[in-house]
C-alpha cells in the first residue's frame, strides 16, 4: 500500500506513538505530548502607568508624552514669538512710510507756485493765457473737468483754426 506524502508525518507520530507505549517509555510520551498539546497565549507582564521604570534614566510612555508636549508647546512659543516680531517690524516699517508721506505732504503743501508769465498782454500769447485761465477754472471747481476740453485748450493755444464743435 502506498501513503500520499501528506500522510507520512502523521503516520511516522503514529507509529512513535504505539511503539512508546508499548515499550511504556514515560519520558518520550511526555515529550510527545507536550508537542502535540494546543498551544496557549503567552503571558506578558502587566505595564502601564503603575508599573515602576526598572531603571532610574529610563522613561515611561507616558514621560515620553509629556516631554514631546513640552517640546511641541516650546515650538508653538517661539513660532507665536517670531509673527509677533515680524507684525511689530511691519507696522513699525508701515509708520515711518506713512510719516514720510505725511512730511511730503506738509512740504508740497506749504510752498504754493505761483504762476505768473512775464509778457502777459504781449500780441499773439492772447490764445495761451485765454487757454489758461479756462484750465484754471476746471482744475479750481468753477468749471467741470474734461480731458478733452483740456486736450482742445491746449492745442487751440496753438492752432486757433480749430472749433470746439469739430473738435467733439
Amino acid at each position: 500500500m502506498i501513503f500520499p506524502k501528506s500522510y507520512v508525518p502523521a503516520v511516522l507520530l503514529i507509529f512513535v506513538l504505539a511503539t512508546a507505549s508499548a515499550q511504556r517509555s514515560i519520558p518520550e510520551l511526555e515529550a510527545i505530548e507536550r508537542l502535540l498539546q494546543t498551544p496557549k497565549p503567552s503571558s506578558f507582564g502587566q505595564y502601564g502607568f503603575d508599573t515602576p521604570a526598572p531603571h532610574p534614566f529610563l522613561l515611561s510612555p507616558s514621560d515620553f508624552y509629556h516631554l514631546n508636549n513640552l517640546s511641541v508647546q516650546r515650538q508653538n512659543q517661539q513660532i507665536m514669538d517670531e509673527v509677533d516680531a515680524y507684525i511689530a517690524r511691519s507696522m513699525a516699517q508701515k509708520a515711518r512710510a506713512q510719516s514720510l508721506i505725511d512730511e511730503a505732504v506738509r512740504e508740497m503743501n506749504e510752498h504754493e507756485i505761483q504762476y505768473t508769465l512775464s509778457g502777459r498782454m504781449a500780441p499773439g500769447r492772447a490764445l495761451f493765457y485765454t487757454s489758461l485761465r479756462q484750465l484754471e477754472e476746471m482744475l479750481q471747481g468753477r468749471q467741470p473737468l474734461s480731458l478733452k476740453k483740456a486736450v482742445f485748450l491746449s492745442e487751440f493755444a496753438y492752432d486757433p483754426t480749430l472749433s470746439w464743435p469739430d473738435f467733439q
